[in-house]
């Protein structure tokens, strides 16, 4: 397989990280296409961040090169005849569709960073897209044969995939505080158009008197707190997983959430354990109730310590995406 992965705003670098051999391109901020979104970097600060270059010939995109091309972008900041349109979007859609009607690749997957939980195969029907992998996969909506689930993508710096495959070693559990770790935004959203309600402010109110709350620390800063905690707690955001997710993960710290939805594409025994996952705010202290007690708790993060060493790592997912195509 000759592999060319075009990520036009770099949301998943990570997927060189899975695919070595591949030929990594995206695009320099200019006029044509620059992402808002994130930190939309240019060649040398990306290669700071991440360790190599990027490639920028984008003529090279074709099947004298490549027979695989995987493309990640927002999805629905490209569809031309969408609310949610950005115009770098429908620009960069456009130059997409331009290689794709101009080469016949063996397989073209797309990696939808979007936020919300659609099945993309309604608002796209381009024939030579032949997969769509997608962040936010909610176990409610029926997708087509060929729409998978993959939440180890979004539109934020440092790339959530590069987060979850590092191997942190465990903290002493002796030295962490019993405590819940909290630090992020409060907001309600809603999208009526796609039945979408967010509300972090009222389950939050209900709650952060039983919480640690951290307000705007260094990045280093950040993460040495977090590891001092048992328990990360990590609200529903507007799309999911969220980037907090990833980093209580990688940090070794029990993921705590009221995501009840998300489908992670694990096998069908294995999930996150229930004690870790609350509805409302009364579910909320009675589970953390639960959660000190230290057999119970342990239960809960030797599972998650399963997951992560079972599912999230280069040789599994690497082979879960080559299985779909």
């Amino acid at each position: 397989m000759k592999l060319c992965i075009f990520d036009p705003a770099h949301n998943i670098p990570g997927l060189k990280n899975l695919f070595p051999e591949s030929d990594y391109y995206s695009c320099e901020p200019s006029n044509f296409f620059t992402y808002s979104a994130i930190n939309h970097m240019n060649n040398d600060n990306f290669k700071k961040y991440y360790g190599f270059n990027y490639l920028t010939n984008l003529n090279n995109i074709n099947t004298n090169n490549y027979d695989t091309l995987f493309i990640a972008l927002p999805f629905l900041d490209c569809i031309e005849s969408h609310q949610m349109t950005k115009d770098y979007g429908v620009r960069i859609l456009q130059f997409i569709e331009f290689i794709l009607e101009n080469n016949d690749f063996n397989n073209v997957c797309i990696f939808d960073t979007y936020d919300y939980d659609y099945d993309p195969t309604k608002y796209y029907n381009n024939k030579k897209v032949d997969y769509y992998f997608k962040r936010n996969y909610n176990k409610k909506i029926k997708y087509s044969i060929n729409v998978f689930p993959f939440p180890y993508m979004m539109f934020v710096t440092p790339c959530v995939l590069s987060i979850v495959l590092e191997n942190n070693i465990p903290n002493n559990l002796e030295q962490r505080k019993n405590g819940v770790f909290w630090c992020g935004t409060i907001f309600k959203h809603e999208n009526k158009d796609f039945n979408i309600l967010r509300d972090r402010e009222t389950i939050f109110n209900e709650i952060k008197n039983s919480i640690d709350i951290y307000n705007n620390l260094s990045h280093d800063k950040f993460i040495t707190t977090l590891k001092e905690y048992k328990i990360g707690l990590d609200l529903e955001g507007v799309g999911d997983p969220n980037k907090r997710t990833f980093e209580l993960l990688a940090n070794d710290v029990l993921v705590f959430t009221n995501r009840i939805n998300l489908i992670w594409g694990f096998d069908n025994e294995d999930f996150f354990s229930p004690e870790t996952i609350f509805t409302t705010s009364q579910e909320f202290f009675q589970k953390l109730k639960l959660l000190e007690n230290e057999k119970i708790y342990m239960k809960c993060l030797n599972n998650q310590r399963f997951l992560k060493q079972k599912y999230m790592n280069k040789e599994y997912l690497r082979n879960y995406i080559l299985s779909k195509i």
